[in-house]
């Protein structure tokens, strides 16, 4: 099964749960207006014109951490998550189509080497995913390569030995004076 198929199944699952709620018609409204940030003033407003006298009080108890409002609140957040998240896959399929477009184009030959070259890059590293480097760290020529290293090192720091003892001699002379 498909994410999307998966994602939709949940959905349905979710829109079930709610229906069996048995939900009035304003708890329903206080329950999406909850939902969407409104104040418990604004929810109280707008059920009362829907016939429905509430105090904003009690409405405030209906979903608090027990209240008989709160478990559906909480269902009806996650389903709006899941709408939220669908439409925003598919605003990003639509911008991978673009974004899609836009390489294509920077590969026409009318564009730079540079450009061409770069655009042909990023689709391949996308589709073929990008190339590995690895380094040899062993066998004959990391010997060699590590002896002179070695020499090296051995050179930049061939004299510092004796200029230590120089500058130690020197303090120790300072005090003698």
């Amino acid at each position: 099964m498909s994410d999307e198929s998966e994602r939709a199944n949940e959905l349905l699952t979710k829109y079930q749960q709610f229906e069996r709620l048995g939900l009035e018609r304003w708890e329903r409204k206080a329950i999406e207006m909850r939902a969407d940030g409104y104040t418990y003033g604004d929810i109280v407003a707008e059920v009362a014109k829907m016939g429905k006298g509430v105090k904003e009080e009690t409405l405030r108890g209906y979903f608090y951490h027990a209240g008989k409002l709160k478990p559906a609140l909480e269902l009806w957040r996650e389903i709006r998550g899941i709408e939220a998240m669908a439409e925003a896959r598919q605003e990003l399929k639509q911008a991978v189509k673009l974004a899609t477009m836009t390489l294509l184009a920077l590969m026409r030959p009318r564009q730079s080497g540079a450009v061409r070259l770069g655009a042909a890059k990023e689709v391949l590293d996308r589709n073929l995913g990008k190339p590995r480097q690895s380094m040899e760290l062993s066998g004959e020529g990391f010997s060699r390569d590590a002896e002179k290293l070695e020499k090296i090192i051995g050179i930049l720091t061939e004299g510092e030995g004796d200029e230590r003892q120089q500058e130690q001699g020197e303090r120790s002379g300072e005090g003698d004076r």
